[in-house]
């Protein structure tokens, strides 16, 4: 993964988007509306060009990042978002949501999305337990600072692993949290050693 100076616009109803339902398609309108309007608002990137950045790079960030489904596909078939629009991809990565959530279902998920859309891949929020009692998470790392390490650096793995190089990075998210049940998580603490 080679470093990058990008600065990303995430226009969205919420930091990142888990519609699932019978509802979800209509949203798909909804939020591709905003977010080519985030897209093409001179508003909307305004702090970005005054940094200097002449052309800010524009994610979508979905959680779930192990869970390779149509998301995509439903999202550009409305005409309003293509692919073109977006230039990076951004994937939630928790072991706790489920234990499917595990590095050998990243791996897939995210190499088939290297191959569908040729974009730059983040794993733009993830992290690893250090107390986290009756809870079954997906891997078996230890829930420590050390497993912290291995989960990371199991997830870095597949980054490097992408065809095309398409690994652009990964984000501890978040490493203060001492409690997690905003995420949804029922461990107790997250807080990154």
């Amino acid at each position: 993964m080679q470093a990058s100076t990008s600065i990303f616009c995430r226009w969205a109803m919420k930091s990142r988007t888990d519609f699932s339902g019978q509802w979800a398609r209509s949203l798909m309108e909804i939020t591709a509306i905003l977010q080519c309007s985030g897209r093409r608002s001179v508003g909307g990137m305004k702090d970005a060009v005054a940094t200097g950045v002449k052309k800010p790079e524009i994610m979508i960030h979905v959680d779930n990042g192990w869970n390779h489904t149509t998301y995509f596909n439903d999202r550009f078939a409305t005409g309003t978002v293509t692919p073109d629009d977006v230039d990076v991809l951004g994937f939630s990565f928790y072991p706790f949501y489920s234990v499917k959530a595990a590095i050998e279902a990243l791996n897939l998920s995210l190499t088939q999305f290297a191959k569908d859309y040729n974009k730059p891949l983040y794993v733009v929020e993830t992290d690893w337990p250090v107390a986290c009692e009756n809870v079954t998470l997906s891997e078996n790392f230890t829930v420590s600072p050390a497993g912290q390490t291995q989960w990371v650096t199991a997830g870095t793995n597949v980054l490097e692993g992408l065809p095309h190089n398409l690994g652009a990075g990964i984000f501890y998210w978040e490493p203060g949290f001492l409690a997690v049940e905003s995420l949804g998580s029922l461990c107790q603490s997250a807080l990154l050693f």
